[in-house]
């Protein structure tokens, strides 16, 4: 047993001697990447930026338009109560993307259509 402690240790100190760090250091930096070095990964950040989605805003005033009118021609509410929590949530989204002051033409307007139609009482 002591043979083979003494083998072990001369091993290691040979080891040892061939490199100018400890084994488990030289080991340790042969196996981490280099977190700067260029390499083709690098060049995805460079890549140009995805194009920015845009409507067309006629389509968005005539969607909005379509839902003011069904309000306006109503006498009660046309819509299921899940409709109307939808129509609630993306009527206001969907005129961020008009101009300011006509977005707040159409939201006042919708709102307005929405206190008379809904349930007195």
């Amino acid at each position: 047993m002591a043979a083979r402690l003494v083998c072990a240790a001369d091993f290691r100190q040979g080891c040892a001697d061939s490199f100018s760090e400890p084994v488990g250091v030289a080991m340790a930096r042969a196996k981490t990447a280099d977190l700067f070095e260029q390499t083709e990964q690098g060049e995805l950040f460079n890549a140009p930026a995805a194009p920015v989605y845009r409507p067309n805003l006629e389509k968005v005033r005539a969607r909005l338009e379509k839902l003011l009118a069904e309000a306006r021609a109503a006498e009660r509410m046309p819509w299921e109560a899940s409709q109307l929590s939808l129509y609630r949530v993306i009527f206001p989204q969907m005129t961020l993307w008009l101009p300011e002051d006509e977005a707040l033409q159409y939201r006042l307007a919708f709102d307005a259509e929405m206190d008379r139609l809904a349930p007195s009482g």
